[in-house]
């Protein structure tokens, strides 16, 4: 029997190096971070594809990746990617010193790169575009659910509760 897999937005992310996880025994959870950079990327490429419409991004374009990935793989793979294509003049000034912030560890080994895995391979001024949405969505208050007072809960049940009938009434005031 297959084990379940968790969802992508679920597995955290791994931000030491393939030898560190080696030397400390964590190369399944670098296996599984490393997994889900490269599917994020993926996603990030879809739903550029799947939102631009050759002139436009829809504004919804990251949204999506947002959704399934979460915001902070979202950034650490977009943040990757401008470090990689540090050269790139397509990419916002702005973008570019923000994915500097972002702590993305040298991974090389044997000569691989491993975070040339995760670069989104979208068009660089599109991308920019992609970057600056995600990164807004960071910054926005996300909704909470409305918390309901006890006490309104409790009148609102009182109201739906049957009424006694007016014999029982005088039965109870008897009672007290």
């Amino acid at each position: 029997m297959s084990e379940i897999q968790p969802a992508m937005i679920d597995i955290p992310i791994y931000k030491q190096t393939g030898s560190y996880a080696r030397e400390h025994n964590e190369l399944p959870q670098f296996r599984e971070s490393n997994l889900a950079n490269i599917a994020c990327r993926y996603a990030i490429d879809k739903s550029i594809s799947d939102h631009f419409d050759g002139m436009h991004l829809n504004p919804k374009a990251a949204a999506s990746v947002i959704k399934e990935f979460g915001i902070d793989r979202t950034l650490f793979v977009l943040a990757n990617t401008v470090q990689q294509l540090s050269w790139d003049g397509r990419f916002s000034r702005e973008n570019k010193q923000w994915a500097a912030s972002v702590d993305v560890p040298d991974d090389v080994s044997g000569g691989f790169d491993r975070r040339t895995q995760y670069i989104a391979n979208s068009h660089p001024a599109v991308l920019d575009g992609f970057i600056s949405q995600a990164r807004q969505e960071a910054t926005r208050p996300h909704e909470q659910p409305e918390k309901k007072s006890i006490r309104k809960q409790l009148k609102k049940f009182s109201e739906k509760a049957p009424k006694p009938h007016r014999h029982n009434r005088q039965k109870a005031e008897e009672v007290r």
